[in-house]
């Protein structure tokens, strides 16, 4: 929050809020506080402060879903607001912990988030653009009106959130809301890290790991889940049901292995630093090893939720990976639909069943055939090409079109992509 007032008033408001626990940055003349407020559910430690943002540390009460989060009330004054980019970036964890700012950064990104006003200024602030590259941060987007921000016929977007592209490893479903303006210039904006009415409660569907092809066990477990006497569809479901467990019990999740190995490392040299070993050293080598390994599997993982056609694997690009997926989620995520009255549902079972209705009404009507015009436009085949048409379709021409296909791209219904096989 980005309160103006401080001091008894201020003690008095929290009282009465509901929240349990506090801590503010005061309001000093003209320019607003800040405020953060939470309930006994969360674990938050404040890290640092200054007049511009609080940085802190937040968990659930059992420590887990741990991530840093800074509160930012950027000064409107630019010759002050300036220095605040710097402060911010030195604050961007070092332990891969997804980060998150949200709050009134008294900028815009860009000449469209602005309206009104004098022409002469577009307002874009290069230092915000850079800090964004710097950082690798990501814009988290809005749902609602553009602007957050009005006074007269000049309206902005200065308020937003921004996170790491490993945020949405950890909050698959955030979403950033622009709510309705109260008495304030300001909209609130409101971060929903969990989209619980969208949670579904079925079972997600296989997806096949193209990084599981790098580890050494892998080839082990197609022969283990292939029989010849059985069909390919029976072999297919076999290897989907094996490769679940295996993932589970071999390959294990590689974003905690490379936390593991990178802690491992740390510790390794920190005791190198005051005495040598040969076998830790020997030791160092053999996790820093294992580490390109993982990194290497990262690298796949991301590169195959991206979907992206255009890079090469092998680059090191997981943040542009990490970037993309969101992205291509958010494309493909159906939030609302309007329904035959004109009304916009948001009910998961609701947006089911009408996806349902919409496929079955399309594909049991009555088909409209029109006229096909004039036989005469049509362009006449010759005999070799009839005969090229009605020929038998050969296996190498099969695999030729298989093959050829982006092996990465979207799966068959099994969950396998062409580059499994």
């Amino acid at each position: 929050m980005e309160p103006r007032i401080s001091g008894s008033k201020a003690d008095d408001f929290i009282r009465r809020s509901g929240f349990t626990s506090s801590f503010r940055v005061e309001a000093t003349g003209f320019s607003g506080g800040i405020w953060v407020l939470w309930k006994d559910n969360v674990q938050v430690d404040i890290i640092a402060v200054s007049d511009q943002f609080i940085h802190a540390i937040c968990a659930d009460t059992s420590g887990n879903n741990r991530f840093y989060i800074n509160f930012v009330y950027a000064s409107p004054t630019r010759c002050i607001r300036q220095g605040v980019w710097a402060q911010l970036q030195a604050l961007e964890p070092l332990d891969l912990s997804p980060w998150v700012l949200g709050g009134d950064f008294n900028v815009i990104g860009n000449p469209s988030e602005r309206s009104g006003g004098s022409q002469a200024r577009s307002g874009v602030c290069t230092r915000f653009t850079d800090f964004l590259f710097d950082t690798g941060l990501l814009d988290m987007g809005f749902h609602g009106p553009m602007f957050t921000w009005r006074r007269g016929n000049l309206a902005q977007r200065l308020d937003r959130c921004l996170c790491s592209s490993n945020w949405y490893s950890y909050f698959p479903s955030s979403e950033v809301y622009h709510l309705q303006r109260l008495g304030s210039d300001h909209r609130p904006v409101l971060l929903v890290t969990d989209m619980v009415h969208h949670a579904s409660s079925n079972t997600r569907p296989f997806r096949y790991i193209h990084a599981w092809s790098e580890h050494p066990d892998f080839a082990n477990l197609v022969q283990r889940s292939w029989d010849g006497s059985r069909t390919v569809v029976e072999n297919i479901s076999n290897f989907c049901e094996e490769s679940r467990a295996w993932n589970w019990n071999v390959f294990g999740h590689i974003g905690k292995r490379k936390c593991l190995l990178l802690a491992r490392i740390r510790g390794v040299e920190k005791v190198l630093e005051n005495s040598s070993s040969d076998f830790l050293i020997s030791l160092e080598k053999d996790l820093k090893l294992e580490l390109a390994r993982v990194l290497d599997q990262e690298e796949s993982l991301w590169h195959q939720k991206s979907r992206a056609t255009w890079i090469e694997k092998g680059d090191r690009n997981t943040r542009y990976f990490h970037a993309a997926t969101p992205a291509k989620r958010r494309r493909n995520t159906v939030r609302v639909l309007k329904d035959s009255a004109g009304q916009w549902c948001d009910d998961e079972e609701r947006l089911k069943t009408f996806a349902v209705e919409f496929f079955e009404n399309l594909y049991t009507s009555e088909p409209r055939v029109g006229s096909m015009g004039p036989m005469g436009k049509f362009h006449s085949f010759r005999t070799e090409e009839l005969r090229t048409m009605v020929a038998e379709v050969t296996m190498k021409e099969v695999r030729e079109v298989v093959f050829s296909m982006p092996p990465l791209k979207a799966p068959r219904c099994d969950g396998l992509p062409v580059a499994f096989f």
